[in-house]
């Protein structure tokens, strides 16, 4: 993250991004509660039903006691039951983390050499992947190095190829959005002519698109915050760059049931795989929605210096503490100033599952299997040594 100047040569991956989250204080995003009667009242539907099932005993003053040993599921987790599991269709929102995770199966390493292959492809229009799309294992190490997970454009772009339609200019523009050889990434010009994207505002018309009508519609955002004075100091190339840009990518799958974020942050931070791993990809309630826009909306105005207020939103948006780790001394350089914040956002609508069954992998067992058993002998080790690719 410590950015001294953008580099020609960085694809769907970025320097050191990491940037805050938005508060929308005008948008309420509430999701009405469920009145669940008390444990022991005839009119609890979940205390008869257990009865019946001889998980609770009959007497009410036994009742709260027994329920309280059964840790049963909050109103939340209880949306995301694995439709997998009782036969059912998976819900996109829910097929689409499954995706997610098992792109990282074999480890951070398997899977950067995967995005090598699936970039090649999409570039020429292909959905097909096959072994011989597959780097050499001698160049494992270097694609290792040059596809970090911990870089927020590089999870971001991972998650909208995934979710984006099959059509080839679909998945190209995917990859396109935040790929500097690719043309995706902003300019000055593009930030002077274009107004900062709203995040609240296009959260809501999701939300509304997702629980209006009869079909549940899945929208996913690409998010990209920029830190403007860094991209201003980058293009002249004629201020000093030892800063920290706050830029920061990241993706919002919104759906009924709730939403879902994607991230990563860096050398000092997390990775993807270990960012969904941890839950943070976890089913959110409309009542996250409302506290995690108004984080955001707070990270998305101008500001003279980097405040203690700044800093908090940036904490519980990202899970990192921006004051603890740079300044002298520290991990990172100090941040530049002002904060200038500008957004924008790529957008996919009505997602379905099956656009996360349009990449095959056809062939890359054997190779897999191959490079999945150097990886374990010291690959992973030396890639995560090496995170810093800037």
């Amino acid at each position: 993250m410590a950015e001294k100047r953008p580099h020609d040569n960085e694809d769907a991956s970025d320097s050191k991004h990491a940037m805050p989250y938005q508060k929308a204080s005008t948008v309420k995003l509430k999701r009405p509660r469920r009145n669940i009667p008390l444990p022991g009242t005839s009119s609890s539907p979940l205390v008869d039903a257990l009865r019946l099932a001889r998980q609770i005993p009959a007497t009410p003053n036994e009742t709260p006691k027994k329920l309280s040993s059964l840790n049963l599921l909050s109103s939340g987790e209880t949306a995301q039951v694995n439709s997998e599991s009782s036969g059912l269709q998976p819900k996109p929102l829910e097929k689409l983390d499954t995706v997610v995770k098992d792109f990282f199966r074999d480890g951070p390493v398997v899977a950067s050499v995967k995005f090598y292959g699936l970039q090649k492809c999409v570039r020429a229009g292909r959905t097909r992947i096959q072994q011989c799309h597959l780097a050499p294992l001698v160049m494992t190490p270097l694609i290792a190095c040059s596809i970090p997970w911990n870089s927020c454009k590089l999870a971001a772009t991972l998650v909208l190829l995934l979710a984006s339609p099959p059509e080839p200019t679909s998945t190209f523009e995917a990859l396109k959005f935040l790929s500097r050889s690719l043309g995706g990434l902003p300019t000055m010009a593009d930030v002077l002519k274009t107004p900062s994207a709203d995040l609240a505002k296009r959260f809501v018309q999701a939300k509304k698109a997702a629980i209006d009508g009869k079909e549940d519609k899945v929208t996913v955002l690409g998010v990209n915050l920029v830190d403007v004075e860094m991209l201003k100091g980058g293009e002249k190339e004629s201020r000093d760059m030892n800063y920290l840009s706050l830029s920061h990518s990241f993706v919002i799958a919104i759906a009924r049931e709730g939403f879902r974020i994607y991230q990563s942050w860096e050398e000092h931070g997390y990775r993807l795989d270990q960012y969904v791993m941890r839950g943070g990809s976890r089913l959110r309630s409309w009542e996250d929605a409302t506290a995690f826009l108004k984080m955001f909306q707070k990270l998305c105005r101008f500001q003279e210096t980097w405040t203690g207020e700044l800093n908090v939103a940036y904490e519980q948006c990202f899970g990192v503490d921006i004051m603890l780790i740079c300044g002298r001394d520290k991990l990172q350089p100090p941040t530049v100033r002002p904060y200038r914040p500008w957004v924008r956002i790529f957008e996919i609508n009505d997602v379905k599952t099956e656009n996360f069954e349009k990449f095959t992998w056809e062939g890359y067992v054997q190779g897999m299997e191959a490079l999945h058993s150097r990886s374990q002998s010291g690959f992973s080790r030396e890639w995560v040594g090496r995170a810093d690719w800037t």
